[in-house]
């Protein structure tokens, strides 16, 4: 039954890259950019979801699409994939639907993952050992390796009339081998998709039946070694000369299920924690150490040599592995302030301690955005790019505003007029009549509200622009709506855009001067806006 399948996990570049060369790039969106692969996926998710009726679907994004230990381990790995720039070869008008597609499937309520270093065949594999009565959406036949019918799970192949069904009988079916033999015998046969030129002289029928035969590539090298007369002495000669492609190309088409994350901790309790989970799992934990040098939040502070003994004996014991330390500077938007030393001096002195425990952590790590701008000393070999990825200044006070220290503020909120009215002097405005016109005027309301993030106590030195001209906030925000003040004279009208804020460049409000009119940072007016609020990311 179709249905037994609970979860859907996509391969979204996949699907999406089918679905751009299936549509015509005359499907545009209102602003006349092509978005055939952006209605494709979705009409084809639609389609799956009818199919197999899941209770969940989660996408699969690269965000390594050619992993370098891949590529260490074969150079031609998706080599004829790759432009002068060392990037993916991708169509301009594919590449920002690819951009847009995840924030998309996000807003609908979906999952979307992807792991630093992995493809997103890597977090269909995670996937499908995590869980059983998975059926993965794809067009890459390397996921066929993932099917196990013990577990329920299966492989959607995309391809005529919407592709089909595989499970272990199809595989066995349609290539003459199991589901967990595919990768072997695409090794041997070469797959041109991946760059995997095969073993010379082995086609798709030879390669099917060595495999079937000897149940994988090691016992066939082992074999051909022995001179097995079961192999011909041209194919045994052809194997035991690729010997070093086989090996390498079975590591690389792989699927990693184990993908990690490195975890931070601060006390010997959560290292206590992270060793017995470790141990659960039969890894070693990768950590970052967190050191209190006086922001009193967290961190090891006082007890540091008690922690640090706990930790010694966890690293000697093999039951971690410290690959970094770190710890937050207070003031760092303070260039001057003595704090900044006395803390550098602080997180110098453990990181001596640990080297003379013989524990050497590849990352260290204390610079914030303010400190990556004004605090040279403090960058060790890496930073933690904050606010600054926003483009804002991580104090307009002491450090100056974003044009200042040459950065562009990344982030645009726009929005747009549910009604433009005319209204007296002397209206009342918003809840609790807290403003009141003071001369005949067209007043905006705008659709967004304090539910959106918009400041409840925002005042009228922050607003939206609109048609060519800032329009003050006038009244108190409300849940879903604010309104503005645009003067009579305005040329505003309903269903027009507005810029909530921007960069400035082009006369509207920056996040700096609501941050102002709010009585807040500018940190607080970027971070707030609500999931509700669509997210573009434009390609400029």
């Amino acid at each position: 039954m179709l249905n037994k399948y609970t979860t859907i996990a996509v391969d979204l570049s996949s699907l999406a890259y089918r679905s751009f060369y299936g549509l015509p790039d005359s499907i545009k969106s209102t602003d006349g950019k092509p978005v055939n692969a952006i209605k494709g996926y979705l009409d084809a998710l639609n389609r799956f979801i009818k199919l197999y009726k899941p209770k969940e679907i989660i996408h699969a994004v690269d965000e390594d699409w050619r992993p370098q230990w891949r590529v260490d381990l074969l150079p031609q790995y998706k080599a004829h994939r790759v432009e002068e720039s060392d990037e993916e070869l991708v169509p301009d008008d594919l590449e920002y639907q690819l951009e847009l597609l995840p924030q998309i499937l996000q807003d609908m309520g979906m999952k979307v993952v992807g792991a630093a270093k992995a493809e997103a065949d890597d977090l269909l594999a995670v996937i499908c050992k995590q869980k059983s009565n998975v059926v993965v959406i794809t067009g890459d036949r390397d996921l066929l390796q993932l099917i196990d019918d013990k577990r329920s799970n299966a492989v959607h192949m995309l391809g005529k009339d919407g592709g089909s069904l595989f499970t272990e009988k199809e595989v066995l079916n349609k290539y003459g081998v199991k589901a967990n033999q595919y990768i072997d015998f695409s090794v041997l046969r070469g797959d041109a998709s991946d760059g995997l030129p095969g073993v010379k002289g082995i086609g798709e029928k030879t390669a099917a039946k060595l495999v079937y035969e000897f149940e994988n590539v090691d016992n066939l090298i082992l074999e051909a070694s022995k001179g097995n007369a079961s192999i011909s002495k041209r194919i045994a000669a052809s194997i035991l000369d690729s010997n070093e492609y086989i090996i390498n190309a079975i590591k690389v088409v792989t699927l990693k299920s184990d993908l990690d994350i490195d975890l931070s901790i601060s006390s010997v309790e959560m290292l206590s924690e992270v060793v017995i989970a470790g141990k659960s799992v039969k890894k070693i934990p990768r950590v970052h150490i967190e050191v209190d040098t006086g922001m009193s939040r967290g961190g090891v502070g006082d007890d540091w040599q008690i922690f640090l003994d706990h930790l010694i004996k966890a690293s000697k014991s093999n039951e971690i592995n410290v690959v970094g330390i770190w710890s937050h500077f207070a003031r760092a938007d303070e260039p001057d302030e003595k704090m900044n030393k006395e803390q550098m001096a602080i997180f110098e002195d453990r990181i001596k301690s640990l080297a003379t425990a013989g524990i050497s952590p590849e990352f260290i790590h204390i610079a914030n955005s303010a400190a990556s701008l004004t605090n040279k000393g403090s960058h060790k070999n890496i930073i933690r790019w904050g606010i600054g990825l926003y483009g804002l200044s991580p104090d307009v006070n002491n450090l100056g505003d974003s044009k200042s220290l040459k950065l562009k503020p990344a982030m645009k909120l726009k929005s747009k007029l549910h009604l433009v009215k005319t209204v007296k002097a002397g209206a009342s405005v918003g809840y609790g009549g807290t403003a009141v016109t003071k001369s005949d005027t067209k007043l905006g309301v705008v659709t967004l509200g304090y539910a959106d993030g918009i400041p409840r106590n925002a005042n009228n030195s922050a607003g939206v622009f609109v048609a060519g001209k800032r329009a003050p906030l006038i009244g108190r925000v409300s849940m879903d709506q604010f309104v503005v003040d645009l003067g009579i004279n305005s040329l505003a009208k309903t269903g027009d855009e507005v810029i909530v804020f921007g960069d400035g460049s082009g006369g509207e409000y920056t996040a700096d001067e609501w941050a102002k009119a709010s009585g807040t940072i500018n940190y607080e007016i970027v971070t707030r806006i609500g999931s509700r609020v669509p997210r573009i990311y434009p390609r400029e």
